[in-house]
């Protein structure tokens, strides 16, 4: 938001933008994870790091051409 209201409020409502009409070449699966990561309901986020780290590996290595998913790959290989 261009205020810190603005900002809380959008984090209370819910309100993102989508990765995707941020960076049009992200992968569209990069979007689920980023949806699960901000899910307000703790049951609906990731139980494990395992589980976010193995949902991005698969991002990584399905989208070998996209720039995000060489950002992964190098992020992943520290």
């Amino acid at each position: 938001g261009d205020s810190p209201f603005e900002t809380v409020t959008s984090i209370l409502e819910g309100a993102y933008t989508p990765s995707t009409t941020l960076v049009p070449a992200s992968p569209v699966k990069l979007e689920g994870v980023i949806s699960r990561l901000l899910a307000k309901s703790p049951d609906d986020r990731y139980q494990s790091a395992r589980n976010l780290l193995d949902d991005l590996a698969g991002i990584a290595s399905s989208q070998r051409s996209s720039p995000v998913a060489r950002v992964l790959r190098r992020l992943m290989s520290r």
